[in-house]
């Protein structure tokens, strides 16, 4: 490169004219350097002083002074300052940092466009003066304020200082390894360090560990940009720091001004933020852009130069800032609940409630409303849909979506949320849109269990089985009643108060009539203010000898079920076609009346039809028609002409035809004859006269024509010319079946007639769909019968299988007559429903339906039932709480395998969700299993719920509603806030501060915690650092890590505290300091501030004594000596002597437990060698110590005054 472009001179020029040479013949996009640069202000002359041994070398040069990067292609657009290509520099001095930056590029472009940690930004608002706290705090929350709308939609967290001090220490470990795209400061800086000192990346006592969550930092203020300079730079760091760290880093390589620093930071974040074209490219290319318009923006001065140019850019120029110009929402099933709106719990009563849905979008933002469908299956498998459309999301808020109560929704309902149901907006993931919640809606009422809702039975004497909706219900007073009439009013009534808590049961003997339908009710005997009132029903039916299954037999069995098109009449126990009505009303004139032929009327919903104002009116002397669809009884014109043709007449949409005499045979498929066909079958028609439309003169073939209105030639022919007439006919009447309104007033073409009206019209087809039917261990056969009333009656059956998920499968059409179903899978298809399809497309009579039979094996059912208390449970937090259950078969068939129990634990402060499963024996039928839920109350402090499933629809079971139960607010978990004891014991001492230790110190570091019930297990809550004597002050502490050598340790239990030894050997001679600090299972940090103790070494021995203390005292006196080096005392000898010479007591190494390095101490206790306890008075003591040849003595006064 220096050969080709600046004649083999070591020079940023060869780099600039390389530059200017790609840009003519390759127009590259990135220019990515590759190895340290050396500012040329630290040489006298420019690159020619050899670099120390010790010293960063030169690797690629950088361009100016202060250095800048940008400057390789400044100029080269046209312009003055703004770089041509964006650019970038990897500080490297190694291979090994070049390839571990290489690793953090391949982990960052490999993961997913989008992620949640993509939407974070920290800011960190420094200064080191009053005002300028308040100032810069100011400009972050206009940089917040852009980086939180669109299109980042970002979510940022700015942490200020609160004191002008010059440098405050945070640790941001927290921020920084949950994940955070951008990292923002503004205050000051040099390269080592900002104002808020962050630390940096590889430094082990701030605990950074953000493997795969690289942020870019973009600091605001001096000199942190100046990575030419020989020595550790703070971005350098942490760009090059492997596994960690950052993945790219913006600073001022020289003096920043807040002003200039303001404006280039709130383009940036307009550009990288703001602008959806450049959220999708890479960093380089924004700061490319910030600097072209900066310049627009401010102008091409030399201040602005230097601001654009010194905003250097540490790592690869093409790595995205977010990735994505798309949004992409995200859906949890941790993000639904169910929200009460009136406080009353959520049941099937409640007139409506809400789903809470908590909304996230880890894209950018997108559309300006975001839609929302909710799909809800209901316990019979009904499908109701709603849909609903919502601001968009920026980040992440939640939403409320009303839904309104449905019929038939006691039980277990299925709440499908979808974002963005029709995939209307492009996103990065369309995968992820969609969730589930399952939720129990009790009836707060009585249930009906067995004989299963319209099941066959073949026995005489049965148990009526019945439960509480409320599974904790307490004991109580329940009604029943047993008929063979819907209406419960016949002479068979049996009624019974029976009394039993959850599951009720009462002995019924049936008449021995063969194909009696029974219908059996149950409800609560006094039910409370929140509870219904009303009967639950349903029927059952009793054949002799029939095998197992489903039936209905008798008409008031058919209410339950679904139909289209038919009316179920219960007084008259038919079906019949829907109905439906217009009304009508026609005035009309003869030809003689002196009212004015525009007041004819036909109006229809109250609507004049006949109008000028927005059509035409028809003429006078016309026959006029106007059809009816015999469904819908929609007007519609026969022939649709154009809107000048006279022939359609009346308001727009013209409906009405109209016909002079000479129009009604024209032979031109325009005629009445053309209208006649053009009407469908069974569809009604209205003809009505203005006028004389000539019927004298009307040839045979109109005549004929119109009898297929059921209008006959005699009716016709007995009309007087001009005489008003109104006709009512239908296509397919047989002739004379028309209804003439006429007058019997003479003359009759000065009369007026007029008719008011329903016309009535009738679905043709429709269909009758049952409940579902099952679950089935085995399908035998499927038996329908239908009644045909007429010919023209059209019926057929058809088969839909069901599976668990509630997707129907067709599995047989067409069907008329008995069919064999034992080849249906009923794992695949353990639900059946069948479906009565008829039509009659000319009477319009529906078909009724006698019986259909699905005979089928059934299988087992249970119910949960609570065993413990129903008051609300305390317990400390890490104490295991245990709720007993019990799953009754109260069938007479077995389970096909063990059951599966899933418990779910809501916290009510948090929304915290834990799950976990279990697996308890199937019980055998009239038997019961009993559970017990054991919950782990860490880190559910506060309220919880407790939902206990039993079998979540994984075996098959008639009725799953009653498997499942839920404690709300149960269980109070109190959590541990009292903080743990952190001791540190150096050779087993606590060791005062400056204190000697040995060489080979053993170091006991322990945290105690009051908690009985959470353990601290692991190493994670347990940090030890060690400050070693060093050259240059001041010294760094190490880690001391677990997995050392020279390291072990012990979990805490019950009867000992969590304990960690370290025993470092042969330390050097010099100051040392150890810190530590510890947290609990709970979280609780064992002080504000770190233990922290320093002590020295030494090699060498020595012995110094330190006066007794307390002198004088009023009962014990202690002495003290320190030993320093690695020998310990080989003699000892403390004597204390009365002033009259005696000898009072006398202490020799023996009586001295242990000898230690460092501060070793023995107690007087004012008493002699036989235990006397001495006057008060003056004593004298003498203290020798010889250790390693070294002697020591010390004598003194002691004063006991007790």
């Amino acid at each position: 490169l220096y050969n080709q472009f600046n004649y083999g001179e070591t020079s940023p020029l060869a780099i600039f004219e390389f530059m200017k040479y790609m840009v003519s013949n390759a127009q590259p996009r990135y220019l990515f350097i590759i190895g340290k640069g050396r500012d040329i202000n630290a040489y006298s002359q420019y690159r020619r002083v050899p670099f120390a041994a010790n010293e960063s070398r030169d690797y690629v040069p950088s361009a100016g002074m202060p250095a800048s990067d940008a400057a390789f292609t400044a100029g080269l657009s046209g312009t003055t300052y703004d770089p041509k290509i964006s650019t970038g520099r990897l500080p490297a001095t190694t291979p090994e940092q070049v390839a571990a930056y290489l690793n953090k590029i391949i982990e960052t472009e490999s993961a997913s466009v989008s992620a949640e940690w993509k939407k974070r930004g920290l800011h960190l608002s420094g200064g080191i003066k009053p005002f300028e706290l308040t100032l810069f705090k100011g400009y972050m929350d206009q940089f917040k304020s852009t980086a939180e709308g669109n299109y980042w939609g970002g979510q940022v967290q700015t942490l200020a200082k609160q004191e002008a001090n010059k440098i405050q220490l945070l640790n941001v470990s927290d921020q920084i390894n949950k994940g955070t795209n951008l990292v923002t400061f503004f205050g000051h800086s040099s390269p080592g360090t900002i104002d808020i000192d962050i630390g940096f990346a590889t430094d082990p006592v701030m605990g950074y560990n953000n493997t795969g969550k690289y942020p870019v930092f973009l600091i605001n203020g001096c000199n942190a940009g100046a990575f030419f300079l020989n020595g550790a730079i703070f971005g350098e760091d942490w760009v090059l720091a492997s596994n960690k760290g950052a993945r790219n880093f913006i600073a001022h390589t020289s003096f920043g001004l807040d002003n200039t620093l303001r404006a280039y930071t709130s383009l940036f974040y307009e550009v990288g933020f703001a602008d959806s074209v450049f959220l999708r490219k890479g960093i380089g290319d924004v700061q490319k852009e910030v600097a072209i318009r900066y310049l627009n923006t401010y102008g091409a001065g030399s201040e602005s130069g230097t601001q654009v140019q010194q905003m250097i850019l540490l790592g690869d120029p093409a790595v995205k800032l977010f990735g994505t110009n798309k949004p992409d929402y995200t859906l949890e099933g941790t993000d639904l609940s169910l929200v009460s709106l009136d406080g009353s719990p959520v049941t099937s009563l409640s007139a409506a409630f809400g789903v809470r849905i908590i909304r996230k979008n880890i894209g950018a933002t997108g559309a300006s409303k975001l839609p929302v469908r909710i799909i809800r299956t209901l316990p019979d498998g009904g499908i109701k849909t709603y849909d609903s459309t919502y601001a968009n999301v920026l980040a992440q808020d939640t939403v409320l979506f009303k839904i309104q109560q449905e019929a038939n929704s006691a039980g277990i309902n299925q709440f499908s949320v979808i974002f963005d149901p029709l995939n209307s907006i492009n996103e990065t993931n369309e995968l992820n849109n969609s969730a589930s919640l399952l939720a129990l809606l009790s009836s707060n009422s009585t249930k009906n269990l067995s004989p299963a809702n319209n099941a066959l039975v073949n026995k005489q004497n049965l148990n009526l089985i019945f439960q509480a909706s409320d599974l904790n219900s307490a004991q109580r007073d329940y009604q029943i009643q047993l008929d063979t009439v819907s209406t419960f009013n016949s002479a068979f009534l049996v009624s019974q108060k029976i009394t039993a808590k959850v599951l009720g049961k009462f002995a019924a003997t049936l008449a021995l009539k063969d194909s009696t339908t029974y219908y059996w009710r149950t409800k609560f005997d006094k039910p409370s203010a929140n509870e219904s009132s009303d009967w639950s029903t349903t029927s059952f039916t009793f054949i002799a000898n029939s095998p197992e299954g489903w039936g209905q037999l008798k008409f008031p069995q058919l209410m339950e079920n679904e139909v289209s098109g038919l009316l179920k009449d219960l007084p008259f126990k038919k079906l019949s076609y829907l109905e439906t009505t217009r009304p009508i009303s026609v005035t009309t004139f003869g030809s003689t009346n002196p009212t004015p032929v525009t007041n004819v009327s036909f109006k229809m919903d109250g609507v004049e039809y006949n109008i000028s104002s927005q059509g035409q009116p028809c003429r006078n002397n016309t026959i006029n028609l106007v059809a009816f669809n015999k469904n819908s009884v929609v007007p519609y014109a026969g022939l649709p002409l154009s809107f000048q043709d006279p022939r359609t007449c009346g308001r727009q949409p013209q409906l009405i035809n109209s016909f002079l005499l000479s129009e009604l045979e024209t032979n031109l498929n325009d005629d009445l004859a053309a209208y006649v066909d053009a009407i469908q079958e069974s569809d009604s028609v209205i003809l009505f006269s203005i006028g004389n439309p000539g019927y004298q003169s009307w040839s045979a073939n109109v005549k004929n024509k119109l009898g297929s209105f059921g209008i006959s030639v005699a009716q016709i022919n007995s009309l007087l010319n001009g005489e008003p007439v109104i006709i009512l006919g239908r296509k397919g009447a047989s002739p004379g079946s028309a209804k003439f309104i006429r007058t019997s007033s003479a003359p009759a073409t000065a009369q007026t007639v007029s008719l008011s009206k329903n016309i009535t019209g009738r679905y043709s087809s429709g269909y009758l769909k049952s409940s579902l039917i099952g679950p089935a261990k085995s399908w035998v056969k499927f038996i329908p019968r239908a009644a045909a009333i007429e010919p023209s009656d059209e019926v057929t059956f058809s088969i839909y299988g069901v599976s668990f998920t509630g997707t129907e499968t067709l599995l047989f059409a067409n069907i008329s007559f008995n069919l064999d179903l034992d080849f249906i899978d009923p794992e695949r298809f353990p639900y059946l429903r069948v479906v009565l399809n008829m039509r009659d497309e000319v009477n319009l009579t529906a078909v009724q339906l006698n019986k259909w039979l699905v005979h089928y094996e059934t299988v087992a059912d249970g119910i949960l039932v609570y065993k413990g208390e129903s008051t609300q449970q305390t317990k400390q937090e890490g104490e295991s709480f245990s709720a007993p259950f019990g799953f009754v078969n109260y069938t007479d068939k077995n389970f096909t395998q063990p059951l599966s129990v899933r418990s779910q634990v809501v916290n009510n402060t948090t929304g915290l969700v834990s799950v976990t499963t279990q697996t308890i024996p199937a019980p055998i039928p009239g038997d019961t299993s009993k559970f017990s839920v054991v919950v782990d109350t860490k880190g559910k402090v506060g309220v919880n719920d407790l939902t206990v499933f039993v079998n979540p629809k994984l075996v098959p079971e008639q009725i799953y509603d009653n498997n499942v139960m839920t404690l709300s607010n149960h269980l109070l978990v109190k959590g541990d806030v009292t903080a743990p004891v952190l001791s540190v014991l150096i050779d087993g001492r606590v060791v005062k501060n400056g204190d000697h230790v040995s060489n080979n110190p053993k170091i006991v570091v322990q945290l105690e915690d009051n908690n009985q019930f959470l353990f601290r297990t692991d190493t994670l809550g347990l940090k030890l650092f060690l400050k070693r004597p060093c050259e240059t002050a001041p010294c760094s502490y190490e880690r001391i890590f677990f997995k050392r050598t020279d390291v072990t340790w012990s979990a805490a239990a019950a009867d000992k505290p969590f304990q960690m030894n370290f025993n470092p050997v042969d330390l050097v001679e010099g100051k040392y300091a150890l810190r530590a600090e510890g947290v609990d299972a709970s979280g609780n940090s064992s002080g504000e501030k770190p233990f922290e103790i320093e002590f020295k070494v030494s090699t060498t021995t020595n012995i110094q004594l330190l006066s007794a203390y307390p002198n004088p005292s009023t009962a014990e006196f202690y002495f003290s000596f320190q030993v320093s080096g690695v020998e310990l005392p080989s003699e000892f000898l403390l004597q204390i002597y009365a002033l009259d010479g005696r000898l009072l007591k006398e202490y020799t190494r023996d009586d001295v437990s242990r000898f230690i390095i460092g501060t070793n101490e023995l107690i007087w206790n004012g008493n002699d060698a036989s235990g006397s306890e001495m006057p008060n008075g003056v004593y004298v003591y003498r203290l020798n110590v010889i250790a390693n040849g070294k002697s020591v003595t010390q004598t003194g006064r002691l004063v006991l005054a007790k």
